[in-house]
C-alpha cells in the first residue's frame, strides 16, 4: 500500500512538472472555487431557518415594545430583524404567537390578512377566486384555533352561500367547528 501512495505522487510530480503556468492557474481556480462553494454552502444550511411572524413590518415603535413585551411574558423565542420585521423559529411557534397577540389586540394596524388575493393572474377565474378565498379562511380559522395551548386538532366547516339578489332571500354564512382537546385538558 505504501508503495501505491509513493507512485501516486511521482505520477502527480510528473503531470505537475508537464503543466504551463495557464494550467496551474486554472487548477487552483477550480480548487479555491470549490471551497468557497463548500464554505458558502456550510454557512447557508448552518443557519437557522426563521418564519415571519407577521406579513409586514412593525411600523410604530410602541406597536414594536407592546409585542416584544407580551412574546417576552409568554416566553416566546423572537428576533426583529431589519424594518422591525419579527421571526420566529419555525410555523407552530408563530401561530401560536400570533393567536396570543390576536387575543391581546396586538396586530399592527393597517396589517392586510387577506394580502394574498391582491394578485391578480390571467387565468384565474371567479370560481377560482371565490374557492381560493373559502379555502383561506378555513386554513387560517383552522391555524388559529390550533395555536391555543388546549387545542389538539380542529376540523373547520364553512358555508359560504352564493349572493342573492334580495336581501331577505340572503342566507348567511355558516361554520361547524370540531375541536379535539389535548390530553388532560379542561376544555
Amino acid at each position: 500500500m505504501n508503495e501505491f501512495f509513493k507512485k501516486l505522487l511521482e505520477q502527480a510530480k510528473a503531470l505537475w512538472a508537464k503543466w504551463t503556468l495557464a494550467q496551474k492557474l486554472i487548477l487552483f481556480g477550480v480548487v479555491a472555487a470549490v471551497i468557497a462553494a463548500i464554505v458558502i454552502l456550510v454557512a447557508v444550511s448552518a443557519s437557522p431557518t426563521l418564519v415571519k411572524l407577521i406579513g409586514t413590518p412593525v411600523k410604530s415603535e410602541d406597536e414594536l415594545r407592546l409585542i416584544t413585551n407580551k412574546l417576552d411574558t409568554e416566553n416566546i423565542p423572537y428576533t426583529v430583524g431589519e424594518n422591525n420585521q419579527i421571526y420566529v423559529k419555525d410555523q407552530k411557534t408563530a401561530l401560536r404567537a400570533k393567536g396570543i397577540l390576536i387575543q391581546n389586540d396586538l396586530i399592527p394596524k393597517g396589517t392586510d390578512p387577506w394580502a394574498i388575493f391582491d394578485v391578480q393572474r390571467w387565468t384565474t377565474t371567479d370560481f377560482e377566486r371565490k374557492i381560493n378565498v373559502r379555502r383561506a379562511v378555513i386554513a387560517q380559522v383552522t391555524q388559529q384555533i390550533e395555536a391555543l395551548d388546549d387545542v389538539d386538532k380542529a376540523s373547520v366547516t364553512v358555508v359560504m352561500p352564493e349572493k342573492e339578489l334580495f336581501e331577505q332571500d340572503q342566507k348567511p354564512v355558516t361554520a361547524s367547528v370540531i375541536i379535539f382537546p389535548k390530553p388532560g385538558s379542561d376544555l
